[in-house]
């Protein structure tokens, strides 16, 4: 990977390192496939192979010493999930009637705000999360806090185990959302 960012034109490295991620790629496409039938099964393809490369030469991941496959590999399905959700939002949009203008249609960023509240206190209420893990949540998603900087913020916490403890309570929040539906 050190040899492909240095020399990114170099087709027979970027070639090896798509072999070597071939199976973690494929099973995000099929995953990001099948949990977005409306999408282009080309254009998921393409979109997973242009994240892992982008993602694979990043500055982040060359400084990365230990567990580089296991970050790229969810680094690159959080990135493409997001825009596989963006994309069939967008298309959802468009369809609207009345929706002449796409830009017009968008929730509300308040809106979102104000849902993700109401859903944070009903997981307070029900025991599901407690306000020092909304906080934490609150830091790394809303504010943009990294783990490092939250971890430098809470003093005697390692990165490792903030990130650990965000995996654990969005884990809590899943399930807690899929029993709301």
């Amino acid at each position: 990977m050190r040899a492909l960012a240095g020399n990114q034109s170099d087709s027979v490295l970027q070639a090896v390192l798509i072999l070597a991620f071939i199976p973690a790629l494929h099973r995000t496409s099929r995953d990001v496939s099948y949990l977005f039938p409306s999408l282009y099964e080309q254009d998921v393809c393409q979109q997973v192979l242009a994240t892992f490369l982008r993602v694979s030469l990043s500055p982040s991941i060359q400084r990365r010493t230990g567990f580089v496959p296991i970050a790229i590999t969810r680094t690159v399905r959080k990135i493409v999930f997001r825009w596989a959700f963006r994309e069939v939002h967008e298309a959802e949009i468009q369809k609207e009637p009345g929706s002449s203008n796409p830009n017009l249609a968008r929730p509300d960023p308040f809106e979102s705000y104000l849902l993700l509240r109401d859903f944070f206190q009903h997981c307070e209420r029900t025991g599901v999360l407690a306000a020092s893990e909304q906080q934490v949540l609150t830091r790394l998603k809303l504010e943009g806090l990294s783990a490092r900087q939250l971890a430098q913020l809470e003093g005697s916490t390692p990165e490792e185990a903030v990130h650990h403890r965000s995996y654990r309570i969005m884990a809590r929040l899943r399930k807690a959302a899929s029993l709301l539906r």
